[in-house]
């Protein structure tokens, strides 16, 4: 972000001298478009966890001590939050991501 700053006030100031800045406002252009695509990219898993999360905390497709499935995975449910499911299994912990959670599907175990 500092250099992205120091770049537009150095094609500021050039502008202001009289030199040509077309080149060097396409590669800022470029810059920005690559900042985009890596931010969005980098995100993708958690933007779809978030949106699986909020999904599953307005339906409530099961509570906090249901028994479950997911993913091959049984177990009790101790905690849902915005972006991860946590299913206790024979002592064990697993913490998945809502994304998984909603992609896989959920069995709720009724014995």
């Amino acid at each position: 972000v500092k250099y992205s700053v120091v770049y537009v006030a150095t094609l500021i100031a050039l502008g202001q001298v009289g030199v040509q800045t077309l080149a060097l406002i396409v590669l800022l252009a470029a810059y920005a478009f690559a900042l985009v695509l890596f931010a969005a990219r980098a995100t993708k898993d958690l933007v779809a966890s978030a949106a699986a999360g909020v999904f599953l905390l307005l339906r409530q497709p099961y509570g906090i001590g249901d028994e479950v499935r997911v993913a091959g995975e049984r177990g009790v449910v101790q905690e849902v939050d915005l972006f991860v499911t946590h299913i206790e299994t024979d002592g064990e912990e697993h913490v998945l991501p809502n994304h998984a959670v909603f992609r896989e599907g959920i069995v709720l175990i009724r014995e």
